[in-house]
């Protein structure tokens, strides 16, 4: 198409790699970010800042997701059910049980009862989360696939995805925040189209799956200049929303966390994010050098254990150093303590994957 970029298989494969970097930096960020964005005594404009942080990470779960449905959905990548359980369900199932002993021997360390120590390691600490998610999703794999194999049939399933897990959630939160305003006949629908959201059992619910199928379609398919331009913009509008919402919250209520979904605002971002690494990044000359793919490959091969350790990392600046948000002013000290985490669990995943059994089984 004319005044499209074109996109060749290096570039694809490029700017996957440039997700997986990103999505690894603003976990850091989200987790950095709300480190003292609910706490007492914190004066509003820094805990606007906080908030204003975290809602420019809103996405990097999301973008997991998607960039593992971008692999492991692809027709022309060769993945049978063999491979998939002995090699990457049993690679995420190892990594969670070695980090759910070093995160639980780091509680038993600290003093912490030994119940709540068992309980830390069977669970995983709270950002592990993910990973018993993306073995569920690992598993659906074979019959995912079969379900993508055409266009027409994946954008069908995106749409009724779209519809359920998004707009209808969504609606009905709006119709909370309309009835907590006193408008009429507002609580009444909210209850109703709940009740009809919940009797349904619609069985593909779940927000992330139809990111899982997102991934592989905008990653297969090119999307119009002009139709980047408004998902562009919705992207950013959907970042001022969640920034209004947080001031009014704060002012109102005394929380920056909103008590409602934002499941649209959050795909306007993704989406967004996607799509500027997708056809901006590889044209980027700072990225195109030497050195600087070869930081990026590094990069993108530690970012699986980064995002393990860096939580690890985030505490014990704060129990070690006293190095908090709060330390000095947070609009430095956010972006400034995510890069230094960055930087300290990248270090720390370089220097395990140099034992071959730790970097095969939990990196």
């Amino acid at each position: 198409m004319a005044g499209e970029t074109t996109i060749t298989e290096k570039s694809r494969i490029r700017y996957l790699d440039y997700l997986r970097v990103l999505a690894a930096f603003a976990v850091i960020l989200l987790h950095v970010s709300a480190q003292h964005w609910d706490t007492e005594g914190v004066r509003f404009r820094d805990r606007f800042l906080f908030a204003a942080y975290n809602s420019m990470a809103v996405w990097p779960v999301n973008m997991f997701v998607m960039l593992s449905g971008a692999l492991f959905l692809d027709l022309e990548r060769k993945v049978d059910t063999r491979t998939l359980y002995s090699k990457y369900i049993l690679r995420i199932v190892t990594a969670f049980l070695f980090w759910s002993a070093v995160y639980a021997l780091d509680k038993l360390l600290c003093g912490e009862p030994r119940r709540d120590v068992l309980l830390a390691f069977l669970q995983g600490n709270f950002h592990l989360w993910y990973l018993p998610m993306a073995v569920a999703f690992y598993t659906l794999v074979p019959v995912v696939r079969k379900l993508t194999d055409s266009q027409k049939l994946t954008r069908y399933l995106l749409l009724l995805m779209l519809v359920w897990n998004f707009l209808l959630p969504d609606i009905a939160a709006l119709l909370g925040v309309m009835n907590r305003h006193s408008i009429p006949l507002a609580g009444l629908f909210e209850q109703s189209l709940r009740y009809h959201l919940g009797t349904a059992h619609f069985p593909l619910s779940g927000v992330f799956l139809f990111y899982f199928v997102l991934g592989l379609y905008l990653h297969k398919n090119e999307v119009a200049v002009s139709k980047r331009v408004w998902i562009y913009a919705l992207g950013i509008g959907s970042y001022l929303l969640r920034l209004l919402l947080c001031a009014y919250y704060l002012l109102v209520y005394g929380t920056a966390d909103v008590p409602f979904s934002l499941n649209l605002s959050g795909l306007a971002i993704t989406a967004s994010v996607f799509l500027f690494a997708k056809y901006a990044l590889p044209e980027l000359r700072l990225l195109n050098g030497k050195k600087s793919r070869a930081v990026i490959r590094s990069l993108t091969q530690c970012s699986f254990g980064i995002y393990l350790v860096h939580m690890l990392v985030r505490e014990k600046l704060a129990v070690w150093l006293g190095l908090t948000t709060l330390s000095f002013r947070p609009m430095l000290s956010v972006p400034l303590l995510s890069i230094l985490v960055m930087g300290i669990s990248w270090a720390i995943v370089m220097a395990l994957r140099r034992i071959p059994v730790i970097q095969k089984y939990a990196l």
